[in-house]
């Protein structure tokens, strides 16, 4: 008769603990960090480690989308924004001591870490939730206390100091409403209508829309064209929180300055000039990035990576000559869920882009 024995596996309830982080779990046989194909596209695994009270020394599993690179979370352990695409030297500059609060989910998942509480320079820089085929903007339904609300989710970007590059979430209702025709409602007291006018939106000036009942991709492309620097307050959890007041543009004479690294040159070892293909699985798409990024440049949409990490002109650049690519190829839009083969030969296409001078 076989015999069984039941473990039990570790899971922290949820909550937000203190944590640092502990290292990357997927890796090569070699014990090279890597990342994964999954069904939710190519991540990477790690664990969190607790630094308080009772669960002090368990361990927390985390999962990072890699589809835009490494969330930039991951730069408030290190204090430096990643310079290299090598996940080993990454997890070097990630492993110190810094404790910093991390939330976990109800599976006991962690969810990253976030922005400690306080006030600070910041820019919009997109709406955070988006449609899955057209990758717009797009407006979610959600219940509080058995009513259903339509919410919009943002992003900023702090602009200085030495969290510079680092998201921070934050929401607000949708308050506007259609009055029949082209007329829009927007209530001067939500607090829509005041962080839309905190990032420079001048109502008498506004676009056209294409769809009356979500102007979200219109005002995201206004925003980021006006790069307001803000101040955002942020609250214990990590998001932008206090209403109406939340985000103000920023006090007049404030000057930003990027607090930025010189660029790390990536050191090539031996054996990886023998095997070019060797880390593919894990350095595929950041190599296929920073390929767009140097396309965005080359093309005069300017920057298009920063910190490993796709930058607004970069996106623009991918929108305007990556997407149709993709459709014709019948490759997926979202990087994340490109096989190594995709990844490739969209590489191989972009390789043969040229601007109108490098034609004649």
């Amino acid at each position: 008769m076989s015999k069984f024995k039941v473990t039990d596996e570790f899971r922290a309830p949820q909550g937000v603990y203190k944590v640092r982080f502990g290292g990357f779990t997927t890796r090569e046989d070699d014990g090279t960090p890597v990342a994964k194909a999954t069904d939710f596209g190519l991540r990477v695994y790690a664990n969190f480690v607790i630094c308080q009270g009772d669960l002090e020394g368990e361990e927390i599993p985390c999962g990072m989308d890699l589809d835009e690179g490494l969330p930039s979370w991951c730069f408030l352990f290190s204090g430096v924004m990643p310079q290299s695409t090598e996940l080993s030297e990454i997890e070097d500059q990630m492993k110190t001591e810094k404790v910093l609060p991390g939330r976990v989910n109800d599976s006991g998942w962690a969810q990253g870490v976030f922005v400690p509480k306080g006030t600070y320079l910041a820019r919009f820089v997109r709406f955070a939730k988006r449609d899955e085929n057209t990758g717009k903007p797009v407006i979610v339904m959600k219940e509080f206390n058995n009513e259903l609300r339509p919410m919009v989710y943002w992003q900023f970007e702090i602009a200085a100091g030495d969290l510079t590059g680092v998201r921070v979430p934050g929401s607000c209702r949708y308050a506007i409403r259609s009055r029949g025709g082209d007329e829009l409602e927007l209530p001067s007291r939500s607090s829509m209508y005041n962080w839309f006018l905190a990032c420079g939106v001048d109502f008498d000036s506004l676009p056209d829309f294409a769809d009356p009942d979500n102007v979200l991709p219109e005002m995201e492309e206004l925003m980021q064209k006006l790069g307001v620097v803000l101040s955002v307050q942020v609250g214990d959890n990590g998001w932008v929180s206090g209403g109406q007041s939340a985000i103000s543009p920023a006090p007049a004479g404030v000057t930003v300055v990027k607090n930025e690294p010189p660029a790390k040159k990536k050191q090539v070892k031996p054996e990886d000039q023998a095997k070019p293909e060797a880390k593919e699985s894990g350095n595929g798409l950041q190599s296929l990035l920073n390929l767009i990024g140097a396309k965005a440049k080359e093309f005069g949409y300017g920057e298009g990576v920063a910190g490993g990490q796709l930058t607004q002109e970069g996106k623009k650049f991918a929108s305007d000559y990556v997407a149709p690519a993709c459709a014709e190829r019948g490759i997926p839009r979202a990087f994340g869920k490109m096989s190594v083969d995709q990844m490739r030969e969209l590489a191989e296409y972009l390789q043969t882009l040229k601007t109108e001078e490098e034609e004649f």
